[in-house]
């Protein structure tokens, strides 16, 4: 992502991220707690750098009560903890053009003194989208696809952008999107991603990554 799409106009990186429509949007604060103000929902989700430093985890969540029962705030109910799209959000966040801009922002936020975690009472913001930074563009299709032989690490990042916006976007079978955008076979984008994890230009799975642990 290049440098103007997540900086304001006086130059600062920007703190709120939209994640689509059917998503909502995220407020980056001054610790690891984010407001994800998920449409309906007021939720808080701490997110941080796994251990190798390259992809964010989501380690903690806070889904807050809204509306008001008999004797205080309603309860939450089962059912909305288990309707939280958790994978997709862990899909945009490791989007490798929202790398930069996420960094940007987590450096910035901590010195914006807006604490998100679930003890501390925030007002929602109304950020509109000329606010935020734009979610990344869901284009699945990787140049370079029909070439053969040897390929460069950029190609393999194409690879890596086209899976993440597929997973985000809330596709089941990420590897049928990409090989349907691209006239390629499904075997094919498996072993694009394959190859892509072996040279680090991609985050493993997470198979790959309990195995390290």
């Amino acid at each position: 992502m290049s440098g103007a799409p997540y900086l304001d106009e006086r130059g600062n990186p920007r703190l709120a991220f939209d994640l689509g429509d059917e998503l909502g949007h995220l407020v980056i604060g001054s610790t690891d707690w984010t407001a994800w103000q998920y449409p309906g929902r007021d939720i808080r989700v701490r997110i941080e750098r796994d251990k190798t430093g390259q992809r964010f985890e989501i380690t903690g969540i806070a889904l807050l009560s809204h509306g008001q029962g008999l004797f205080g705030p309603a309860p939450v109910r089962v059912t909305e903890l288990r309707d939280i799209p958790l994978v997709r959000l862990d899909a945009v966040l490791n989007n490798p053009r929202w790398n930069e801009a996420l960094n940007a922002a987590r450096e910035h936020g901590t010195r914006s003194g807006t604490d998100f975690s679930p003890a501390v009472d925030v007002e929602r913001h109304p950020f509109t989208p000329r606010d935020m930074v734009p979610p990344p563009a869901d284009d699945y299709e990787i140049p370079g696809a029909a070439n053969t032989g040897s390929r460069p690490d950029d190609f393999y990042r194409q690879v890596a952008y086209a899976w993440a916006a597929a997973v985000a976007e809330g596709h089941r079978n990420a590897a049928s999107v990409i090989a349907e955008a691209n006239g390629v076979a499904v075997t094919t984008v498996h072993r694009w991603v394959r190859e892509a994890r072996r040279r680090q230009v991609m985050a493993p799975s997470k198979r790959d990554r309990d195995q390290d642990d």
